[in-house]
């Protein structure tokens, strides 16, 4: 998933800032300044429960273009 989303953002000119967790695959965060993404393994994302965190920040949800 991640490799994927660095390339195809790559594929639009969009490059991260810093990327940080490929190696190990369990939490890999891509900050692109102007937002942030997160891609967890099930086990990393129910230890660290950023929803519980971010649980009232405004929700945006994209369309999938597939």
């Amino acid at each position: 998933i991640s490799d994927h989303i660095l390339e195809e953002l790559r594929d639009e000119g969009v490059k991260p800032m810093h990327v940080e967790g490929l190696r190990a695959g369990r939490w890999v965060l891509m900050d692109y300044i102007d937002f942030v993404v997160h891609v967890f393994h099930p086990a990393a994302r129910e230890f660290y429960q950023l929803e519980r965190l971010w649980g009232d920040a405004p929700a945006h949800a994209f369309a999938d273009e597939a």
